[in-house]
This record gives C-alpha cells, sequence and structure tokens, in this order.
C-alpha cells in the first residue's frame, strides 16, 4: 500500500527488523520498571535513557534527525507511486490470468478423463 512506502521500518531487513525489536522490548521493560516503581519521568530523561540503552547494546546513537525529511520521502513516493502501482496492478492482472488458465487446462484435463 502507498501509506507503507513512508515507514521507515517497511525498508529494514529481516535481521534488523529483529534487532529493533529486542531494543523495543528493553526500553518497553525499563518503562514498565518505572512506572512500577512509579517514577516520574521526563522527556529529557528518556531520551536520555533510550540513547544510553542503545548505546550499552553496541549500536551508534544518532546526532542528528537524518538527512531527508518525511515531507521529501512523501514527495518522492508521490512522484513514483502512479509507475510502481500500475506496473503492480499489470502484474497482478497477467498473473491471475496465468491461473485463470492454468485451472481450465486442469479441468479440461479432469473433464477428459472422465470420458
Amino acid at each position: 500500500m502507498k501509506a507503507d512506502t513512508t515507514v521507515a521500518k517497511k525498508y529494514l531487513l529481516e535481521g534488523e527488523i529483529r534487532t529493533l525489536d529486542r531494543l523495543t522490548t528493553q526500553f518497553l521493560d525499563f518503562a514498565e520498571g518505572q512506572a512500577e516503581r512509579r517514577l516520574v519521568t521526563t522527556m529529557e530523561q528518556w531520551v536520555t535513557a533510550t540513547d544510553r540503552l542503545i548505546a550499552v547494546n553496541g549500536y551508534p546513537v544518532l546526532g542528528t534527525r537524518g538527512s531527508v525529511s518525511h515531507q521529501a520521502v512523501e514527495a518522492i513516493v508521490d512522484g513514483l507511486w502512479p509507475e510502481f502501482d500500475r506496473a503492480r496492478k499489470q502484474r497482478e492482472y497477467e498473473e491471475s490470468w496465468r491461473v485463470e488458465a492454468s485451472d481450465i487446462t486442469e479441468l479440461l484435463a479432469l473433464e477428459k478423463g472422465k470420458n
């Protein structure tokens, strides 16, 4: 779907997704512990804690937001999506006809076998 194209996670490899899932689980476990102890935590403290979690796991902490804005990605997608979508629909159409032809061939062979 077009909406999926602007979600950065969609471009991760399987191993990268597992890593992200582990880090997310670690963060949520930490946050749950904070909540259970009724510790008030500011957003600044959450950012620091998240950076530490990432660093302690041996990953680099990004110092910036990145070089491409969400709006820029949406503009790129808007430009590329129509052709991609047209080609995807054409592939799906052709595949449906291949399946249909295969089914008809199989049915004719079954019918012929009955006679």
